[in-house]
């Protein structure tokens, strides 16, 4: 019996020598992610915003559209990848909104850009940059 208690440190104190030498914290490597996403998230949206708003005041609505869309297509793939593991429908359906307003955008910025003049009748905003 104290021959098996003996190998059986012996084996933790293997295990414990290979984990010190990885040097491998899951604790740190969450928080460290979740640093990271938090980061990408705040930076991609405060930056965003600022250029979108940016390009409404100037007039560039072009650019407005795109980022916008761009925005739209992130959330609406975050809310995917989400729903896939959660199941839960609210996820789904920010999603699906999501997707919605980015192809909204989308249209918008290619109408734009190829000057759809049908669309300045629409929205007397649109045509504020003309």
């Amino acid at each position: 019996m104290n021959n098996s208690t003996e190998n059986s440190n012996n084996r933790k104190e293997e295990i414990l020598a290979k984990v010190r030498q990885l040097n491998n914290d899951e604790g740190l490597e969450h928080l460290d992610l979740k640093g990271k996403k938090l980061g990408e998230y705040t930076g991609f949206y405060v930056l965003g915003s600022l250029m979108f708003l940016f390009s409404i005041i100037t007039g560039q609505f072009n650019v407005a559209f795109a980022l916008f869309a761009v925005s739209c297509g992130f959330d609406a793939g975050n809310f995917f990848a989400i729903y896939r593991i959660s199941k839960q429908s609210r996820y789904l359906i920010g999603c699906i909104v999501a997707a919605l307003l980015s192809a909204f955008a989308v249209f918008f910025f290619v109408a734009n850009a190829l000057e759809w003049q049908f669309l300045y009748r629409l929205s007397p905003l649109l045509s504020w940059g003309q």
